[in-house]
């Protein structure tokens, strides 16, 4: 008996490839939250570097602030030179500890992305595992279905 003459093996043949289909959706689906994941990971090292020049910025238009100051009020030159180095100070201060903070942050974000990535994969191999089950039990009830019509038919 031909498959075509078994009255279910359209069925089953829809089954499996809505199965497959599914499949490829998932795999889709997981590649995109990948990706997505990366995307955050990438625009956070834009961040980083948008805040950097934002401090360059802020340092500028403080010692600016000084130069003004000192040039349109006449005072002590020494006092001048303190503050003047005490911005410098505190703005180099302020840039380590920004640099420490972005390096552990990014640091935890990369072992946090990897991390994520292999759950990803890991779960796309379960997925694949599941479906290959299911597929395998599809085909053997395929099997059995097609030899109890060919017995109703003999």
């Amino acid at each position: 008996m031909s498959e075509t003459s078994n009255p279910f093996a359209a069925m089953f043949e829809m089954q499996r490839r809505s199965m497959e289909q599914s499949q490829k959706a998932v795999h889709q689906s997981l590649n995109f939250q990948k990706q997505m994941a990366k995307t955050v990971r990438d625009s956070l090292h834009s961040g980083k570097a948008v805040q950097e020049t934002s401090m360059d910025v802020s340092q500028t238009a403080v010692e600016a602030y000084l130069d003004m100051f000192e040039a349109t009020v006449p005072g002590d030159e020494t006092a001048y030179d303190s503050m003047h180095e005490a911005v410098a100070d505190q703005f180099e201060a302020l840039h380590g500890a920004n640099e420490e903070t972005w390096a552990a942050f990014e640091e935890t974000l990369e072992e946090n992305g990897h991390a994520f990535d292999d759950f990803v994969d890991q779960y796309g191999e379960y997925f694949d595992d599941s479906i290959d089950a299911y597929l395998e039990t599809l085909g053997q009830v395929e099997d059995q279905t097609e030899a109890a019509t060919i017995e109703l038919d003999e």
